[in-house]
């Protein structure tokens, strides 16, 4: 680890080196000229003259304008789209005897100098060239340049108009006809060989994929292909490249901006993949690929706008590089055996996209720029496919498959619904038992072949990170214990319950070079587990939270209640329900109950609940993030659930409810009262009569609070058999014999005792329940 060590150090050092070697190319775009008209007589090797030139703007499509040096008109008749036309007016004399032969080149706006988020577009932005005699102009075919030879007789003078579409062109060199011929084959010599060289290693990297299926192969062959483009398209290929794809009407800028993204979106997809941020940091792993997906909706918007989604794939690939270079280096400082290459191949990446970025700032007349960036991009290629080969012909990785049958098979527990799982960390590499496949309904090869993120990808999300979380300690550990319990995805898209008992077994740097163990089937036990949890507090009948569930979420409610505008607890009773209930019987109760807790649980929202309290009696609480709720828009929600009639047997059954609510005034009071006030809004709205609402106002606890808490207590009575018949004797007065027996209902209150007629029959009466008390 001390050669990375120094690899890693040695970082910065590569980055300063790039910086020298750039600015020692800045200076070299030649002389000035000093006049408006060019001497080519005196002139050196090349001469810049985009400066001394200014564009010359009109509205007119023909234009007449001065000839350089000369009192003489050129007619100038523009070709461009208007309505404002163009020009730039170079003048050129040859004060000497002899001809001279010369060559004028505008470069075509590439990478370096675009510039970062809202880039230059690609291109030549020259759309017409007029020469004046007695100029004679020969288009010359130099990549990335619009390129004209000019020969100029002695004493003459003459003038070449660009017509120019855009912002003016970085430059206008005219050169000596030698010194261009000479640069413009050594230039063509060095991009054809590293676009050569970066071909071949595309093909490399996608042929790894044969001898080890993996998708890190698959994602770095796409990086390459999409490099090789680019650096196609900065050698001036662009239209060779549209030709070639049957796109001949692309504009650069689009192509730009597809290439940039696809660049981005394989750079992410590629960390993701090498460094297997799905299994040891699940949430950058996601991230990892999100991005990857952003960068190809940025690819389809770049069809639109290609200069702000070239800008933003730059902003993309830039975060990546530097993501993926700490991901490493943190991955490399724990120990894993696969960061160890992959941490030279980052390095590098993150060296050119620093080298990138500089270009971008540079002055695009620099000729060093494009050569260096597109060699610090083969460079990338380079190491990356090196990266790439020691891991595909990895010594385990070939031979896993033979060297390792055996121990796995004598290592499964033998018994019914157990399964191999054996998880080799070094190479990021899951072997289960096909057995496995066969329990979750799915095909041969399923899992067996796919590895690793098959079956992680088969874990429950709520289950998936404490899985990795586990695995990752007892690798860490070297030697620890997996126990761990989680869900499956079955075939037909149910989840079934899986426990994982197994070891880590060390390796040489003291973490886990492999995990093996077992998978075993508990999904019975845990469904008899959680059917027990669940009876314990929901509503037998109806499925619904009981009362204990109910005021456990209504208190949680009220602890985050700051986080909404309103709070608002409502309870609602069935009218005459226990009449209903003993007409038809308790089955019929039972299902009309059933039928009015589907229809309430369908009016409520994710942040609400709804519970089943007592009887015919249920609760809800309605939580919202936007305005307080309308006691009539809720009530008639609520009412809504009894406005159709439910079929019992044939029999259409209408009913009714009266409803109570209570609306939560944020000063912390305990979910039991808020309920209670609801309540006795409730037995306010029963004394309206039926299929009323009343809300809470506090005046209401006086002496109705004392009612609805008897109305409460009175209907637990009833439910729990509380009351008695006693019988008294009637004797006749004249001797005192008995002559029968006057049957009284006595009220045995849980912490009244005895209570006497008088001191409930009035108020049975008021509500109604006197009918179901004389049953008794």
């Amino acid at each position: 680890m001390k050669r990375y060590s120094a690899a890693v150090r040695g970082l910065a050092g590569l980055l300063g080196l790039i910086c020298v070697l750039l600015g020692a190319g800045l200076p070299a775009t030649g002389a000035r000229a000093q006049s408006p008209v060019i001497d080519i007589s005196k002139a050196g090797a090349t001469v810049e003259v985009i400066g001394d030139f200014p564009p010359v703007e009109t509205d007119k499509r023909d234009f007449s304008v001065a000839k350089p040096g000369s009192k003489d008109t050129i007619v100038l008749q523009a070709r461009g789209p208007g309505p404002r036309f163009r020009w730039i007016m170079v003048g050129i004399v040859n004060s000497g005897t002899t001809s001279r032969d010369m060559a004028i080149t505008i470069p075509d706006q590439g990478f370096a100098g675009s510039g970062l988020y809202w880039p230059k577009p690609p291109g030549s932005s020259i759309v017409s060239v007029v020469a004046t005699d007695p100029l004679s102009l020969q288009r010359l075919a130099d990549t990335g340049k619009t390129a004209y030879g000019l020969t100029l007789e002695g004493g003459k003078l003459g003038a070449i108009a660009f017509e120019i579409i855009g912002p003016p062109p970085n430059s206008i060199t005219l050169w000596q006809r030698e010194a261009y011929d000479e640069q413009r084959g050594s230039f063509a010599f060095l991009r054809g060989a590293l676009l050569g060289i970066a071909a071949l290693l595309a093909a490399g990297m996608f042929s790894l994929y044969g001898l080890r299926s993996r998708p890190v192969f698959l994602a770095a062959g796409g990086f390459a292909v999409a490099a090789v483009i680019f650096m196609a398209q900065e050698a001036g290929h662009f239209q060779t490249l549209a030709r070639a794809i049957g796109l001949r009407g692309l504009s650069p800028s689009i192509f730009r901006a597809v290439t940039e993204s696809l660049m981005a979106c394989f750079l992410l997809i590629y960390l993701a993949k090498t460094s297997e941020l799905r299994r040891v940091m699940p949430i950058a792993g996601d991230i990892m690929l999100a991005g990857g997906l952003a960068c190809l909706l940025i690819l389809v918007y770049g069809l639109f706008d290609p200069l702000v989604a070239a800008g933003l794939a730059r902003l993309i690939f830039c975060a990546a590089a530097i993501s993926g270079f700490v991901i490493v280096y943190m991955l490399w400082r724990r120990g894993q055996t696969r960061a160890e290459t992959a941490m030279l191949c980052w390095s590098v990446i993150l060296a050119w996209t620093f080298l990138a970025f500089i270009v971008l700032a540079s002055d695009p007349r620099s000729v060093s720029l494009s050569p260096v960036l597109l060699a610090g991009l083969c460079a990338v290629l380079v190491v990356m496919a090196f990266s790439l080969a020691n891991y595909a012909f990895s010594h385990r990785g070939m031979s896993r498959h033979f060297s390792h049958e055996a121990g796995r098979r004598a290592l499964a527990l033998a018994g019914a619904r157990a399964y191999v799982w054996d998880w080799q960390a070094d190479e990021g590499e899951l072997h289960v038992g096909e057995e496995l496949e066969t329990a979750l309904g799915l095909e041969h090869g399923a899992i067996v072949d796919e590895g690793a993120d098959a079956f992680i990808d088969r874990i429950h999300p709520a289950d998936r990170g404490s899985y990795l979380v586990s695995v990752e300690a007892a690798e860490e550990q070297g030697n620890g214990l997996i126990d761990r319990q989680f869900r499956m995805r079955h075939g037909d898209g149910s989840y079934r319950w899986f426990h994982l008992r197994g070891r880590a077994m060390p390796g040489p740097n003291k973490r886990a070079a492999r995990c093996i163990g077992t998978l075993t089937d508990v999904t019975s036990a845990k469904i008899s587990e959680e059917r027990l949890i669940t009876d314990a507090v929901h509503d037998l009948v109806t499925g619904l939270p009981n009362r204990a569930l109910f005021i456990d979420r209504l208190s949680r409610a009220i602890a985050v209640a700051d986080r909404f505008r309103s709070l608002t607890v409502a309870v609602i009773d069935i009218d005459r329900f226990r009449v209903v209930n003993d007409v038809l019987g308790h089955e019929a109760g039972d299902h009309l109950l059933t039928v009015i807790s589907r229809r309430l649980s369908s009016v409520i929202k994710a942040t609400d609940s709804i519970a089943r309290l007592t009887g015919g009696q249920f609760g809800a609480f309605f939580a919202s993030e936007t305005e307080a709720h309308d006691p009539l828009v809720l009530t008639d929600t609520l009412h809504s659930a009894f406005s159709r009639a439910i079929d019992v047997d044939g029999q259409e059954v209408y009913l009714t409810a009266c409803i109570g609510l209570c609306v939560y005034r944020g000063d912390g009071a305990p979910a039991e009262e808020i309920l209670a006030d609801a309540a006795i809004a409730l037995y306010e709205a029963k004394r309206r009569g039926h299929d009323s609402f009343e809300v809470f106002r506090p005046s209401m606890r006086d002496e109705r609070a004392e009612l609805a808490l008897r109305e409460s207590e009175l209907r637990r009575a009833i439910d729990r058999g509380e009351f008695e018949v006693h019988y008294q004797p009637i004797a006749r007065l004249d001797d005192m014999t008995l002559a029968g027996f006057e049957a009284l209902v006595r009220w045995r209150h849980p912490k009244l005792g005895l209570l006497a007629p008088e001191s409930f029959i009035a108020l049975a009466e008021q509500t109604g329940m006197i009918k179901e008390i004389g049953r008794i």
